[in-house]
């Protein structure tokens, strides 16, 4: 219902909103990533691999 009234509003005011969402999932998406970087980087340097 909500991701409706914000189409709806978005649409109104001519605005692209599902920008926003692009930009805030893509965002989040390269801060996972770099979390699963960092706790692989990790445990291989405690093995000693790294």
């Amino acid at each position: 219902i909500f991701a409706a009234f914000l189409t709806y509003i978005g649409n109104k005011l001519e605005v692209d909103i599902y920008m926003a969402a692009v930009v805030a999932f893509g965002t989040r998406l390269f801060q996972n990533f770099a979390t699963i970087r960092r706790f692989l980087l990790n445990k291989f340097n405690k093995r000693g691999i790294i």
